[in-house]
């Protein structure tokens, strides 16, 4: 990790700072691209009108079935929240569904601090959602993938615009950046089964609130879900204003590896078809 983040600070010593325009350092998803990336959202009703809060992200695997991160699951319960899919952008109509079972990893540990969390992936039980394709989990050893390219999108917050918000609160559709999955530094060790994805070379891209549980794509299906990131999104807020050797830092998302959990998903999915 370390040598990745050296080569990170030598690129971006050569980069406009004024150039990015956005947290994540992503894109606009095109339409269609990702169909099967949810938007979880917290359901607030006040004079029997609905609003949604941006919580985390998630991938439908199947019609009833959706993948996250299991921190995401900490502090809901069914009934609280839904899984909103397809199109979403503010004021258009927006297709939902309800969550009505939640599973978290059974090794899943949250540390004191809340900056490190280990098997932080769980599954969430849905109504049927009629999708034109669903995540893939990828089978490849997570170990054997450092280098390769990988797609993450999230419907967190963005500075896409002049105001720092989750994508759909500020009208943006789902965000996408690309990154490249490195080693994980030593602040990491202690977690069971961890990726670490970098920026891609000419962007400085991180996770931020609302991200987490969101897929991490490889060519081979979803290698990982989004955990969390290395530092908080908030100091990277005004580029402008941060010293470049400190923005490569933060150009890290550390994420929660599917393949060691695929077992576990399969027998939970089996058992409750």
């Amino acid at each position: 990790m370390l040598k990745l983040l050296k080569f990170s600070l030598l690129l971006l010593n050569s980069l406009n700072i004024d150039a990015f325009r956005r947290i994540v350092g992503g894109r606009d998803a095109e339409l269609g691209e990702f169909p099967y990336v949810g938007r979880w959202a917290k359901v607030h009703v006040e004079n029997n009108q609905k609003t949604f809060a941006q919580h985390c992200t998630c991938s439908f695997l199947s019609p009833t079935w959706a993948i996250s991160a299991a921190h995401c699951i900490d502090e809901e319960a069914p009934g609280d929240s839904v899984i909103m899919y397809g199109y979403i952008v503010r004021g258009q109509k927006q297709n939902y569904t309800e969550i009505v079972q939640m599973y978290k990893h059974p090794t899943y540990v949250m540390s004191e601090t809340c900056d490190l969390a280990r098997n932080d992936i769980g599954l969430l039980r849905t109504h049927h959602v009629e999708l034109s394709v669903y995540g893939v989990i990828s089978a490849v050893d997570y170990t054997t993938m450092t280098g390769h390219e990988v797609f993450l999108p999230g419907y967190g917050n963005t500075n896409g615009t002049d105001v720092v918000n989750d994508a759909t609160t500020v009208s943006k559709p789902l965000q996408v950046f690309k990154g490249m999955i490195g080693q994980c530094n030593e602040h990491d060790a202690p977690l069971t089964s961890v990726i670490c994805v970098v920026a891609s070379c000419n962007h400085v891209s991180l996770i931020c609130g609302g991200d987490s549980g969101g897929p991490v794509i490889h060519a081979s299906g979803i290698v990982g879900v989004n955990s969390m990131c290395m530092n908080g999104c908030d100091t990277y807020r005004d580029y402008k204003n941060i010293h470049r050797h400190n923005l490569a830092k933060g150009s890290s998302s550390i994420v929660q590896a599917a393949s060691p959990v695929v077992d576990w998903v399969s027998n939970i999915i089996g058992s409750n078809a």
